[in-house]
């Protein structure tokens, strides 16, 4: 009788079991859902991003996820999951992603009997809907990805800081950082004056010249801690110092020329308007960003674009993906997991 009380602790899953996967470079987040897309159990755990742990941690850490939340949901360890989607930063070449679904699969074969695998931006999108849309990240890095109601994608950007990641944290940071050695060593006039963004520099970075800053540019460079320097330019934003509005209304501008790139692509079947779901710290300070964007695509032909925020992670995109990839049927309220982008978020 005793084992049988055990069983009855153990709630009998409602339907099929879905699981989803939002993996990072610093966390990984897996949401274990019914058939009905409500909530059963959740887990959080370590990055799962290939390039950053290798294949074997990723398979490693996937496996402790799923065993948590089964536990969160109070469901027997042997509850099948029908299908696990999977959204991992970094898993966007066809080799590697075939290398991490055979290494998960044949490490852990009952963690799931489906699963599906494709890189972070996708699950954002099939966050906010089921046909497609734009994702634009504005992150510590940047990257934006049409992906189109056929599976059919466009791409712009992603390539990292040294040749790309316009209009993030780190893009804003340094073009801020940039007027201020430009006007100190008369390379360039900057817009406005460099006083309010030098001041900052100085207590951000501990310095109290630019050749103290050198060691921050080369073997001590942080690209976290040298994209957080945004968050002062942003301070500057709301203190009215013209230099930092002219940088903010800068990667306003970078953000238009990534969606006049992608967005013309778009297929009828994404419908009218078109989301674009605005992922990245960054879009907190979207009114400073606003007039530099409409700038950009003041000339440009786009079709109507819906910024939206989600209110839930990449991993329900994800769920929605590996139930779609198995060919089972996942039902998600799209419209409750989306608020339209503010001009100013907390």
């Amino acid at each position: 009788s005793s084992t049988r009380s055990v069983n009855f602790t153990m709630a009998s899953p409602p339907g099929q079991l879905f699981a989803g996967v939002e993996g990072g470079a610093t966390k990984t987040t897996l949401v274990l859902l019914s058939s009905k897309g409500e909530v059963l159990g959740q887990a959080t755990g370590q990055a799962t991003n290939h390039w950053l742990v290798g294949i074997p941690t990723v398979c490693e850490r996937l496996h402790k996820l799923v065993v948590d939340a089964k536990l969160d949901a109070k469901l027997a360890a042997d509850a099948k999951i029908s299908a696990m989607g999977m959204s991992l930063s970094g898993a966007d070449q066809p080799k590697a992603k075939a290398a991490i679904l055979k290494a998960f699969s044949d490490s852990y074969p009952d963690d799931a009997e489906h699963r599906f695998l494709c890189t972070d931006t996708y699950g954002a999108i099939a966050a906010a809907s089921p046909v497609g849309g734009i994702v634009m990240i504005c992150g510590t890095g940047s990257n934006c990805t049409l992906v189109n109601s056929d599976g059919s994608s466009v791409n712009c950007g992603g390539w990292g800081h040294m040749m790309g990641d316009e209009a993030s944290a780190y893009d804003i940071a340094h073009i801020a950082l940039k007027h201020v050695f430009d006007h100190q060593d008369k390379f360039k006039t900057p817009p406005a004056a460099t006083t309010f963004l030098q001041q900052q520099m100085q207590e951000y970075f501990e310095v109290s010249n630019l050749k103290d800053m050198l060691p921050h540019l080369y073997d001590k460079f942080d690209k976290t801690f040298f994209a957080g320097f945004a968050q002062r330019v942003v301070q500057g934003c709301g203190e009215g110092d013209a230099l930092s509005l002219a940088v903010l209304h800068e990667a306003g501008r970078r953000i238009g020329q990534h969606l006049s790139t992608v967005a013309p692509h778009a297929d009828a079947g994404l419908g009218s308007p078109v989301k674009v779901v605005c992922e990245g710290s960054v879009w907190k300070s979207w009114v400073y960003l606003k007039p530099g964007y409409l700038e950009a695509v003041q000339d440009q032909t786009l079709p109507n674009l819906r910024f939206v925020r989600l209110k839930v992670t990449a991993a329900w995109g994800a769920a929605a993906l590996g139930a779609k990839d198995a060919g089972l049927e996942l039902e998600l309220d799209y419209e409750s997991h989306v608020y339209d982008l503010l001009d100013v978020e907390d």
